[in-house]
């Protein structure tokens, strides 16, 4: 079953953003570094984390205008959506701080695929992307942490971006809601496959 109407604009202006991506040359990530600290705490995963949680995430690309991910609401649920840049993507506050990003690679996609939420047997919200650059892998994810006093709490399907430069690392951590998903791969042009609409091919 197919969540989303693929006659819908958004679901095509987002496939479109989607098969844009996978044709891209990545030349800088820019993204704005999330406190994860309780109350006044100043906490930020830094590089030695196996992820970074970001509140914005910029991606520069050679002979194209930048994309931002962004974060749409489908009922109770966050997914990852696509809009190309106008202007400063950043509004800057105490909490947040400009991310150091220059670890992450960048040339040319050469594999972008997607992961949507089937937790309830239904392809649903896109949680997940894999883009291969070279010989690496990086996955975002919209997730988030709820801090507590004790253990924090790892949301999947949230509202800031898990960024993992290994995206073995997502297996590890204790997600409050577990993640099952199904893959599509995304390629440019127009019968590069959706991301939204439609049968997956896998699961």
């Amino acid at each position: 079953m197919a969540a989303y109407d693929s006659s819908n604009e958004w679901v095509q202006a987002q496939n479109a953003l989607w098969r844009e991506l996978a044709g891209s040359t990545v030349t800088r990530w820019i993204g704005l570094d999330t406190n994860i600290g309780l109350d006044d705490e100043r906490i930020f995963a830094d590089a030695s984390s196996p992820y970074r949680v970001l509140a914005d995430l910029r991606l520069e690309r050679g002979g194209s205008p930048a994309l931002d991910f962004a974060i749409y609401q489908n009922g109770h649920g966050f997914g990852l959506s696509l809009r190309t840049s106008e202007g400063q993507p950043h509004q800057r506050f105490d909490w947040y701080r400009d991310s150091d990003l220059s670890d992450l690679p960048v040339g040319r996609i050469e594999n972008l695929e997607v992961h949507l939420d089937d937790r309830e047997g239904n392809y649903r919200d896109l949680i997940e992307v894999k883009l291969t650059i070279g010989a690496r892998e990086v996955l975002v994810v919209a997730a988030e942490v709820f801090p507590t006093w004790t253990e924090p709490s790892y949301g999947w399907g949230e509202e800031d971006f898990f960024v993992f430069t290994d995206p073995a690392a997502a297996n590890e951590v204790k997600w409050s809601y577990p993640r099952r998903f199904v893959t599509r791969q995304i390629g440019p042009g127009r019968d590069g496959g959706d991301a939204f609409g439609g049968q997956s091919a896998s699961t």
